[in-house]
């Protein structure tokens, strides 16, 4: 079973802010939230862990001078 984060919880582990966050999930560059309760929202932690995953592989590319991610 996926654990469930709390904003709180995304702010601190990306490093981003709750107004970063939600622009980001706008455009479609970070997961998108589940509604919890009427007022509580919260991301799946494989997610989360998934999008700084590949922020981490865009970053050895540039590193590397390889401009595509899958290697190709």
């Amino acid at each position: 079973m996926d654990r469930l984060l709390a904003l709180g919880e995304v702010e601190h582990i990306t490093s981003l802010k709750k107004s970063q966050l939600y622009a980001m999930m706008k455009n479609g560059q970070f997961p998108g939230s589940l509604m919890v309760t009427a007022r509580r929202r919260a991301w799946l932690a494989s997610e989360i862990q998934a999008f700084i995953e590949s922020r981490s592989s865009k970053r050895s590319c540039i590193a590397t001078g390889n401009s595509n991610p899958t290697g190709h």
